[in-house]
């Protein structure tokens, strides 16, 4: 049994590490002999990390090789189908379920995100390329109403929870140094254009934080390439301090979990916040933020831009309930954590007999 997973796998991105991680925990559950091959932007990385082969993601010849034979493509979870972080994405990614299609291998798209899509083009590929995959597995309902409106009309597409709502917390020094600590907010932001500069005025929230509410304050980088810089200028200028998650996905969630509440832009710093029963205060840079918020009863939700001092107000009302938001936001997980298991049997079905014993491999000529 051969499986070929396509993903951003390999870039040094926390969140998308955890789909890859919950997919190869359920795939070795389901599938123990199964052979798993990641198009990854950092082969021996993954490797090592996983134990899985890997081939450059980018390196055609190398696609096609892996692809050649396999049993099974896996397309996703996360953000791949869409067209904000760059013009070639939604090329790059159909046109890898293209050739997986022409070499006659089934397709499996896991637990995605679709849009936003502002581009004809964009949003041909995706249509084309979703009609035609054995298997359509989508993480929210904004996302099963765009392929509704992109016109693809398919009864078996199914909604499904984030993979990394299956992950287990992982021990690391880094979680028992926050957990010795009287209380904390975590910071996972991200760079985005809001037109102005924020960092000062993060900054002297964080600032706040520490000195008005007694709280200690760390600013997490979820992705250490992007996110690093951000999270060294605002904890230098606040006295906080600045975390790069070089680590596996399960000790990242442990680390989550040692807070007392999150201030979320990254997704899955939020998926995590659920997942380990923290509060969170969400901030809105894409449609799939809101679309989490909704599904785990996050009421604190505000737009990517939002002024320091608002910021600093809607953590210190989330900061005096966080013992209710905590009870509150776990009546919904314990649902998604097991939608995010069925998920990856999902994926797994056109390879799987009846009962879970995989299928016989087909001959291919």
């Amino acid at each position: 049994m051969r499986i070929v997973v396509s993903g951003y796998h390999g870039m040094g991105n926390t969140g998308d590490e955890a789909v890859l991680e919950a997919f190869l925990q359920g795939t070795r559950r389901l599938l123990p002999d199964a052979s798993v091959t990641v198009l990854s932007g950092d082969p021996e990385a993954t490797t090592r990390a996983y134990g899985v082969h890997a081939v450059p993601r980018t390196h055609l010849p190398s696609i096609v090789r892996a692809l050649r034979g396999a049993d099974l493509l896996v397309s996703g979870g996360g953000s791949l189908l869409q067209d904000v972080t760059g013009r070639l994405t939604v090329p790059y990614y159909t046109g890898v379920m293209g050739i997986a299609r022409a070499l006659r291998v089934p397709v499996a798209v896991y637990a995605q995100g679709l849009g936003p899509l502002n581009t004809g083009f964009a949003r041909f590929l995706v249509k084309t390329a979703l009609k035609g995959a054995k298997v359509v597995s989508l993480r929210d309902a904004e996302s099963v109403e765009l392929l509704r409106e992109l016109g693809v009309v398919r009864p078996d597409v199914s909604l499904v929870a984030d993979p990394a709502f299956a992950l287990a917390p992982k021990d690391s020094p880094v979680a028992r140094r926050i957990e010795t600590l009287e209380g904390v907010v975590m910071f996972a932001l991200r760079p985005w254009d809001v037109g102005r500069d924020i960092t000062d005025e993060y900054a002297q929230c964080a600032r706040r934080i520490r000195v008005e509410l007694g709280a200690e304050v760390v600013f997490a980088a979820f992705q250490p390439s992007a996110d690093l810089a951000l999270a060294d200028a605002m904890a230098g200028r606040s006295g906080a301090t600045a975390v790069p998650f070089v680590m596996t996905p399960g000790q990242a969630l442990g680390v989550v979990g040692a807070a007392q509440l999150v201030v979320g832009m990254r997704l899955h710093s939020l998926i995590f916040a659920a997942s380990a029963g923290v509060p969170a205060v969400a901030i809105e840079y894409d449609p799939k933020v809101r679309a989490l918020c909704e599904r785990v009863g996050t009421r604190h939700l505000l737009p990517a831009g939002v002024s320091g001092d608002v910021l600093y107000e809607t953590i210190a009302r989330a900061w005096s309930v966080r013992e209710r938001l905590r009870a509150e936001q776990a009546l919904s997980v314990d649902e998604l954590r097991e939608g995010a298991r069925a998920a990856t049997e999902q994926v797994l079905s056109p390879v799987m007999g009846r009962g879970g014993a995989p299928r016989g491999r087909k001959r291919r000529q």
